[in-house]
């Protein structure tokens, strides 16, 4: 019960400000895609080899007997990546933040605002259980100690990190072909980008969540650059997720470099709910309209669907620089590896962002989510609230990130 008291008057109060938290969303919609060339377990079998024995985080060597069949997921980027292998039958156990992909309200919830339910997993008798960098090792002993099978997952600094992660998760879950046609389908599309935005000029930007935000070595700040913009925050000297909202100061002194404000799909995370709003209300993004909102699930989590916050940003950003990467990728085609959610009436796969002020189609990405919306605010400027306490955000940071 370690944070739920705090949490507990945090909500409390989020709600009475009329924000949504951000575990309350939907589903993506649809079924997972398929990947072509694999068949589901049969393929994966003639792929993968066991026993299969590998190092994780904690420098423990981790045996693998046979094909897992029960898997528990820890973090919802350990969920994404089973998810985009067409994989989820396998899943029995996941975190409470992983509630935007389809099925996972099915599944067990086995971590929370409260932590990790230890009984819960045990309880679920997984062949495997995936832990991404942010459990603690001590949990990972816990888990361990009851005598299961834990594979715990190193930090993603930038793509190759998150390319390297999604192959090891295809070996330990026995999805070693659709891993492959995965990270080949990531790869390409990443590529595509960069190759797009290569000559293009590149404007400053801020991301901030709750008032915190990403310096350099950190997967989000790879998304900004390769995404054709320079990360204000890393020119600034911020290196790693900040552990306290950043200071006003930082945001003034560079009010002119940030040409770009770059929020997520949650609008309690937005500037708008800080006591420092007016310092953002100063940024040339916010005065000339340039706040691009991109969906949380992708952006927040190292995982296949990365591509999807990088693509959206590019497109806000460097729409003519986008359409190129598209024309490139569609006059060489492969197979989509990671499962697309389908979606209704005119709204397409990927998260519909604008520049402040531009109308919009709401909720591209989750049709179902009343709290996604395409564009910030009406017009320039935001308008002051009563700020979000900072252990919900610090909680949320931490963990919905991964």
């Amino acid at each position: 019960m370690r944070d739920l008291t705090a949490v507990g008057v945090a909500v409390l109060l989020v709600v009475a400000l009329g924000a949504v938290p951000a575990a309350a969303g939907g589903e993506l919609g649809g079924p997972s895609g398929t990947v072509a060339g694999a068949s589901g377990a049969d393929a994966a079998q003639e792929a993968c080899s066991y026993p299969l024995t590998v190092t994780d985080a904690t420098g423990t060597e981790v045996t693998i007997e046979e094909e897992p069949r029960r898997i528990v997921t820890l973090a919802p980027s350990a969920a994404q990546t089973l998810w985009a292998f067409n994989a989820s039958d396998k899943v029995v156990g996941v975190s409470v933040f992983a509630d935007y992909l389809p099925g996972a309200s099915d599944k067990e919830v086995v971590r929370d605002f409260d932590g990790v339910k230890t009984e819960t997993i045990v309880g679920l008798e997984p062949d495997l259980v995936l832990a991404p960098d942010v459990v603690s090792n001590e949990t990972v002993d816990q888990l361990r100690s009851s005598g299961l099978t834990v594979y715990k997952a190193d930090d993603s600094a930038n793509f190759e990190d998150v390319y390297a992660k999604t192959e090891r998760f295809g070996e330990l879950s026995g999805e070693c072909e659709a891993a492959d046609a995965t990270v080949a389908d990531m790869r390409e599309r990443v590529t595509a980008i960069e190759n797009a935005v290569e000559d293009e000029e590149r404007p400053g930007a801020l991301y901030t969540f709750y008032g915190f935000t990403t310096g350099s070595d950190t997967f989000i700040h790879s998304v900004i650059t390769t995404a054709g913009l320079t990360n204000v925050a890393a020119e600034a000297g911020i290196t790693g997720f900040t552990t306290e909202p950043l200071n006003p100061e930082v945001v003034a002194n560079n009010s002119e470099n940030i040409e770009w404000l770059i929020v997520n799909s949650n609008p309690g995370s937005h500037p708008s709910n800080l006591d420092s709003s007016d310092v953002y209300n100063g940024t040339y993004a916010t005065q000339n309209g340039q706040t691009v909102t991109v969906n949380e699930d992708y952006l927040n989590q190292p995982g296949p669907y990365t591509v999807r916050a990088l693509e959206n940003l590019t497109q806000a950003v460097h729409p003519e620089a986008y359409e190129e990467a598209q024309a490139a990728l569609e006059a060489t085609p492969t197979p989509t590896a990671t499962a697309e959610p389908t979606t209704t009436g005119t709204e397409t796969a990927e998260s519909t962002m604008t520049p402040t002020g531009t109308p919009g189609e709401t909720g591209g990405d989750t049709p179902d989510r009343t709290d996604d919306p395409a564009t910030t605010a009406n017009g320039p400027g935001f308008t002051a609230a009563a700020g979000v306490l900072a252990v919900l955000a610090a909680v949320l940071f931490s963990r919905r990130r991964r």
